[in-house]
């Protein structure tokens, strides 16, 4: 059986397919294209040649209750046939999954070599459905080929797009060091699309009227727009400070940008001067509600006494809505009375809980550079749109309290329970190698405040912060790379930490081959809707990567973990 886990391994599939509601019965057929993506050096890696059997899995959603999925076909075929081959004899229907894996002839325990995947496929009776699968190394990493204009930046803001494709936009460029503090600066202004179905970046024909670093976005599914808020034009690293992100407001913008999708675009502002928020905020996050509100929240000054023109006030969260003026791209107006978190916070994490059952959002609010209040459970109204918003809850923490951080990562892992690792301690030196699994019970039955249940992990191997923790079911958590000293010393260990969330136990997983990647600090990993990871590249020193006489490339990959085939079925 395959699982439906959490971070898979492939770039998925482009299915061609008519506009008419698929019949009620009956069944069709699946026309599968497969190409493989980039090894990244080394050696041992299974290439297409090596591969001497194929098997393909289609598997639809299960009926019967405690079962993710039915598998409804399952075939071996040999690479002899070709990369392309039907499959017929699928249930017609929507949310059919299709996956691929590749063997060697040396392959062991079942274990494959190659895997792909798609999902989210419609099966009609009278027509093929057409899919094109990028097939990586199993338990191993993939290059991805970028833009020659994508070189190495760093804090640049990633987005989700509803078709699957990711924008990149902003980041720092370079990087000088003078008496141990190193400046970030020379931030970017152009943005990029990743469409994982063509395995492609082109760089978009306009650009953000401002250059930015350290900024957030957002996507809003009723209008097709990211919307691009906050951020610097510079940044200071200081290791000899308490707080070594030197997070100084009066460096930071509050402006904001929008893209629109449907012209791939940024939309004009008023008399060309860029759209304002109500404050400037440096490493913002954003939550987005069901009626396509955004909040943001945090950005302040770390610490504080940094900067007397920031530090105070970020406790209230900006809230945008695109029905102010629309033409332009929406825009934030001031609630009255404001929407205010229970504490000052900043570098904190915000993490979507649920949508309730009335169709609302709940977001976990956790953690930030000051403050004693280790969290906050927000639960919207359904008037967000008309400034009429919901209510904060202090969250306490029972068992193995974790200490108070910040740039850390809480990772969803479904039906209310999260997984912490890693980040900064207030007094600037790193949280220990341990992860946490908070358990926040039943928020429909709450009083005044939230009792989270938290349960340590060990076995991370090296506390770090600025890392990439990834999760998109309710199976695994994955999580890679980071800074493992306040001298912002990237990890360098290729392996990554994967949690099984249904035993509470975590393990370090070793790469399948001998890759030239190993993750750095400063690294995103953001879930693809094929299951797959995608790692847009940190760095290992800030001075040595960004400040070159000729700037690298960006380098961006696929990661396939190897806990996405439950090896005891097969």
């Amino acid at each position: 059986m395959i699982r439906a886990a959490m971070v898979a391994l492939l770039l998925g599939g482009a299915v061609l397919t008519g506009c008419e509601p698929p019949p009620e019965a009956g069944e069709g057929p699946i026309g599968v294209a497969i190409r493989p993506l980039a090894s990244c050096g080394g050696s041992g890696g299974a290439t297409l040649d090596a591969i001497k059997s194929l098997r393909l899995v289609v598997q639809m959603p299960a009926e019967n209750e405690g079962e993710l999925l039915t598998t409804v076909l399952d075939e071996e075929r040999s690479l002899g046939d070709g990369l392309g081959m039907g499959l017929s004899g699928i249930p017609v229907g929507d949310q059919r999954q299709l996956t691929v894996l590749g063997y060697k002839a040396d392959s062991t325990a079942g274990r494959p070599d190659l895997f792909g995947r798609a999902k989210g496929l419609t099966i009609r009776k009278d027509a093929s459905t057409d899919v094109s699968l990028y097939l990586s190394e199993y338990g191993g990493y993939a290059c991805l080929p970028t833009d020659i204009a994508l070189t190495k930046r760093a804090f640049p803001a990633i987005v989700e797009l509803d078709d699957g494709r990711l924008l990149v936009a902003g980041g720092f460029t370079t990087a000088t060091v003078e008496g141990g503090v190193t400046k970030l600066g020379s931030p970017s202004n152009a943005a990029f699309i990743y469409d994982p179905r063509a395995n492609k970046f082109e760089q978009v024909n306009a650009n953000m009227q401002v250059a930015r670093g350290a900024f957030s976005g957002a996507f809003v599914r009723s209008k097709r727009w990211v919307v691009l808020v906050g951020g610097a034009n510079e940044l200071k690293l200081d290791k000899s400070k308490a707080m070594p992100i030197d997070v100084a407001v009066d460096k930071g913008l509050n402006t904001f940008e929008v893209f629109d999708l449907a012209s791939s675009s940024f939309l004009p502002t008023q008399k060309g001067a860029p759209n304002v928020m109500l404050q400037k905020r440096v490493f913002p996050r954003v939550a987005v509600m069901q009626d396509d509100t955004l909040h943001v929240y945090g950005g302040g000054s770390m610490p504080t006494e940094l900067s007397g023109s920031g530090g105070t006030g970020y406790d209230t969260v900006d809230v945008y809505s695109a029905e102010i003026d629309p033409a332009r791209g929406g825009g934030f107006s001031q609630s009255v009375p404001a929407l205010e978190m229970l504490e000052d916070r900043s570098g904190m994490s915000v993490t979507l809980i649920e949508v309730t059952s009335d169709n609302l959002s709940r977001y976990l609010v956790w953690g930030g550079s000051k403050g004693s209040v280790l969290g906050e459970v927000y639960t919207a109204s359904s008037l967000e749109k008309d400034g009429i918003h919901g209510a904060f809850l202090e969250v306490t923490a029972s068992g193995d309290k974790p200490p108070m951080t910040y740039f850390h990562e809480m990772t969803r892992l479904g039906q209310g329970r999260f997984l912490l690792t890693g980040g900064l301690r207030k007094d600037g030196n790193v949280s220990g190698d341990d992860a946490y699994v908070v358990d926040l019970g039943d928020l429909d039955d709450v009083g005044a405040t939230v009792r989270a249940s938290v349960k340590k992990v060990p076995g991370m191997g090296v506390g770090r912060f600025l890392h990439a923790a990834v999760g998109n079911d309710a199976l695994h958590a994955v999580v890679f790379g980071g800074f493992t000293d306040r001298s912002f010393t990237a990890t360098g260990d290729k392996r990554a930490f994967v949690l099984d969330a249904a035993t509470g136990v975590g393990a370090l997983e070793v790469p399948a081959g001998e890759p030239d990647f190993a993750p750095m600090g400063a690294l995103v990993g953001l879930p693809l809707q094929s299951d797959a990871i995608f790692v847009f590249s940190g760095v290992a020193s800030f001075a040595d990567e960004l400040l070159a006489a000729q700037p690298e490339r960006q380098s961006v990959y696929v990661y396939a973990p190897g806990n996405l085939v439950d090896l005891t079925a097969l």
